[in-house]
């Protein structure tokens, strides 16, 4: 026992603990109309993430949204899955998650490998300037998850919309439908805003939600910067399950609660594979 605890500790050190990201997983991207579906929500690294039970006093907004339809999505506090919804019309929704801010105390050490991984260089360099690469990091995070489901055939494909959370990815184009026509790999314009307006110079990561526990292993994020308009380019290679995932932050505005601020935005899709033609009738 102590061997595997021991190795177990290994395995996880090997990891950024800290670096947590944060995503809704609905039991299905394309559920059925009028049909209850079960929302997760889960933490991890890689898109290698354990399910979060639903915790009411961390819920600023739980909600699916739709051009026809707009409905909280409810469930038992302390329960898992987090949440429950019933879609009633076909049409893409929208699901999404706020949090209220949760603080965390982080040795130097962890705080500048979670900064180098999500790609904080003006944090790194702002910690530098005042002499703080070696000091404890005190900090508020908050969580903007969102995800887009497909309910049924058809029905409004309105897939850009915004739930006015402090911190967003946006596509400007229908993820869900990404592979339909193009072979792979094919190419996802997005935006992340920041208050509504355009954030310039965030790292966004994709990646890939895999359902088999066998192939639960870390994999290398795909990468990309957003420019001055918070515009940036995602090559997906494959169809799949997606998640992308940014993270911003900045100083404190009470520094006797911490001494920075972050907020955490993700974004999860499916992208089906293209349909095979159908055999020309005889």
């Amino acid at each position: 026992m102590r061997t595997l605890l021991a190795s177990a500790t290994a395995a996880l050190l090997a990891l950024p603990l800290v670096a947590h990201d944060f995503w809704i997983e609905p039991e299905s991207f394309r559920p059925q109309p009028n049909t209850t579906l079960k929302v997760a929500l889960k933490v991890g690294d890689f898109a290698i993430g354990d399910e979060v039970p639903r915790a009411d006093i961390r819920i600023l907004d739980f909600s699916l949204r739709g051009k026809e339809q707009r409905a909280d999505i409810v469930g038992r506090d302390g329960g898992l899955p987090a949440g429950l919804v019933r879609p009633t019309s076909p049409g893409l929704f929208v699901l999404g998650y706020r949090s209220t801010p949760s603080f965390v105390e982080l040795e130097a050490a962890k705080f500048e490998d979670y900064l180098r991984e999500k790609g904080l260089d003006g944090v790194i360099t702002s910690r530098a300037e005042r002499g703080e690469t070696q000091s404890k990091a005190r900090e508020l995070y908050s969580r903007c998850a969102k995800s887009i489901v497909q309910v049924g055939e058809g029905g409004p494909q309105e897939f850009a919309a915004m739930l006015d959370y402090p911190l967003e990815i946006l596509p400007e184009r229908n993820p869900c439908d990404l592979f339909a026509q193009a072979s792979t790999p094919a190419a996802l314009p997005v935006r992340v805003f920041l208050h509504g307006k355009p954030l310039g110079g965030a790292l966004l990561g994709a990646l890939e939600l895999r359902a088999d526990a066998a192939e639960r292993k870390p994999q290398a994020p795909i990468l990309a910067r957003t420019d001055g308009e918070g515009r940036a380019q995602i090559e997906l290679p494959r169809a799949g399950r997606w998640m992308l995932a940014v993270v911003h932050m900045e100083r404190a505005t009470d520094t006797g609660k911490a001494d920075w601020e972050s907020l955490w935005a993700s974004l999860t899709f499916e992208a089906a594979a293209r349909s095979a033609p159908k055999p020309a009738a005889r």
